[in-house]
């Protein structure tokens, strides 16, 4: 069963759709490239596809798994949850697109990090998964460095929490800019085609920010 779950490398994208992954890959490593200090932030953000009170009617996508929930807001949605990765500067680097019930750290064991050696991600409590943390430690020295919840297993020291605070302001800053980008609703006539409404988007940003790099 197809839940909609997108990667850039997805089958969906051949033959056409081979262009738009080769281009956000080369936009991908240029920004990989230049961040030399090799820390990163990982978040995500919903996109709905129908208003709560439209759920019954929605012919693109059916299914308990589209129904999320928003946390901050105490409310929920229907559609996806977009995780997204970006360098403290805030372009994106890598994506994936799982149905909106997937929570963050259920979206972690699902995608790969796709990121060189020595990486850092950041990202808040919603992530906490030690043996996640461990793996990528172990076998592709990418650490995790994720927000500590006040009754952590594994507690920050002072300045940890301190500096993943300060980032955490970075990480909804990064965020606000892609979802302002975003018109209210995307139009489609099927689950893959609003999908590939959501990857072009992305990209839209990510030339929008290499431009800004190149000028």
């Amino acid at each position: 069963m197809y839940f909609g779950i997108l990667t850039i490398s997805h089958q969906y994208y051949k033959p056409t759709h081979g262009a738009i992954s080769a281009l956000f890959y080369y936009l991908a490593d240029f920004f990989k490239a230049l961040n030399l200090r090799s820390e990163y932030l990982i978040n995500s953000f919903p996109v709905n596809v129908c208003d709560n009170i439209r759920i019954s009617r929605s012919r693109l996508v059916r299914g308990e798994d589209y129904r999320g929930k928003i946390v901050s807001k105490r409310r929920y949605f229907f559609g996806f949850r977009v995780q997204m990765v970006t360098p403290l500067e805030k372009q994106p680097v890598q994506f994936f697109i799982p149905p909106g019930s997937y929570v963050d750290v259920s979206a972690l064991q699902m995608m790969h990090l796709t990121l060189p050696a020595g990486s850092e991600v950041y990202g808040d409590s919603g992530y906490t998964d030690y043996e996640q943390e461990e793996l990528y430690a172990d076998c592709e020295q990418i650490y995790l460095t994720i927000q500590r919840k006040a009754n952590s297993q594994r507690p920050d020291q002072a300045w940890e929490g301190a500096y993943k605070k300060m980032l955490r302001q970075d990480i909804e800053k990064a965020f606000s800019q892609v979802t302002l980008r975003f018109p209210k609703k995307i139009h489609a006539v099927t689950e893959v085609g609003f999908l590939i409404k959501i990857v072009l988007f992305l990209l839209a940003y990510a030339l929008e920010t290499n431009l800004q790099h190149t000028t």
